[in-house]
This record gives structure tokens, sequence and C-alpha cells, in this order.
């Protein structure tokens, strides 16, 4: 959502905090889901594990930045 408001905004002050709560919220996440997967997966599957949530992280940003199309 903060990357879809990123795309939309006018305002620097806007663009600035998004971009604050973007950083804040992937930094409390992403070590938590590292660890969960870590936890719940197969130690044989966890490199594949890994690579899938990595490969969303960047698909995701990559969709966000086609937002620009919309405009």
């Amino acid at each position: 959502m903060t990357s879809i408001v990123t795309g939309n905004t006018n305002s620097l002050f806007v663009l600035a905090a998004m971009r604050a709560l973007l950083g804040v919220s992937q930094a409390a996440y992403e070590p938590a889901a590292y660890s969960f997967i870590a936890d719940e997966v197969s130690k044989k599957k966890l490199p594949t594990a890994n690579s899938a949530i990595i490969a969303s992280l960047f698909m995701g940003g990559g969709l966000c930045a086609l937002n620009i199309l919309v405009i």
C-alpha cells in the first residue's frame, strides 16, 4: 500500500513518509518471515521457500512500479 500511495502522490512530505513507513515495515517483517520459514519448512525445501519469498518481494515492487501505466 505504501508503494501505491508513493506512486500516486504529489506531495514530497507524503512521499518521504511512505518511504519511511515502507522501510520500517520491511525491517520488521522480513527477518520474521525468514525465521518462520526456517521453522516451518524442511531443510531440503528451505532454499526453495526462501527463493519464493525473495522473488515475491521483487515481483511486488515491480508490480507497484507498473502503477505508472495507470496514471
